[in-house]
């Protein structure tokens, strides 16, 4: 919750659900979420696409983090979509216009485990740009791997195809970094494999933190017995992304009586 006072300046609180750190675009949501309330209370608004652009400025050129474009953009806008980044920095969104009863039988096959440590992405991402130009076969293949997804998604053929993709996935892009896996990491998804799971990956740039599974229903209890040193995170997805949101009961002339310009949470 944030307030703003002419006399006493600013006071920010922070609150996340999950850990940093961890894979899960955590420092582009929090980036995304302070420029919005920042600018709401300086009474300017702006688009989605001008709130991840500036997120995108702020982490990569003010921070000088090694990060790429895709969470910021994905925690902006919310949703399913096929993301292209162009070389010239233009960014193209293109959702993905699946049915309801389709979006939510993947999102039960989705299962989220978390491993129980943090990691700098920047470290792992800086090893994997160093190391871009002997991997772009690699690179080809997760680019290509996308449109099937997509294709998939969009289509009425079996899901468990979106879980095989995801296995593919994790093994090319463990090729890219030596850091982007550990011994304990690759343990944890061959016992989810034997399992019942059919496909899944670790989110972020690599080296710990949540791990995603694809697995049929009638499987899941099986994979989080195997599991059960791992913390089981269920999850929905949501479509909105980063937007603001107003208490019911504090309007704007009780930010007045409180000497507060806006109030935002």
């Amino acid at each position: 919750m944030m307030g703003y006072s002419d006399r006493r300046g600013i006071e920010l609180h922070h609150q996340g659900d999950l850990p940093a750190r961890a894979g899960m675009g955590s420092s582009s949501a929090f980036a995304n979420g302070l420029l919005l309330a920042l600018s709401a209370l300086k009474g300017e608004t702006f688009d989605q696409t001008a709130l991840y652009l500036k997120s995108i400025d702020l982490e990569q050129n003010w921070l000088k983090d090694n990060v790429g474009s895709q969470d910021q953009v994905t925690t902006a806008v919310g949703g399913l979509n096929i993301i292209h980044f162009g070389n010239d920095g233009k960014v193209d969104i293109e959702p993905l216009v699946i049915s309801n009863d389709r979006l939510s039988a993947l999102n039960d096959r989705l299962m989220l485990f978390y491993a129980g440590t943090s990691r700098m992405a920047t470290d792992i991402a800086g090893s994997m740009i160093r190391g871009l130009d002997d991997h772009a076969s690699e690179l080809r293949d997760i680019y290509a791997l996308v449109f099937e997804a997509a294709k998939i998604l969009r289509g009425e053929s079996d899901l468990d195809g979106f879980g095989r993709l995801l296995h593919q996935t994790w093994r090319l892009k463990r090729r890219l970094s030596p850091a982007i896996t550990t011994s304990t990491i690759d343990n944890i998804y061959e016992t989810a494999q034997k399992n019942g799971a059919i496909g899944g990956k670790l989110l972020g740039a690599g080296g710990t933190g949540f791990m995603l599974f694809y697995v049929p229903p009638e499987r899941q209890p099986d994979v989080i017995r195997s599991l059960t040193h791992l913390v089981h995170v269920p999850f929905r997805f949501e479509s909105d992304g980063c937007v603001l949101i107003r208490p019911q009961s504090f309007h704007e002339e009780d930010a007045a009586k409180a000497g507060l310009r806006t109030t935002t949470t």
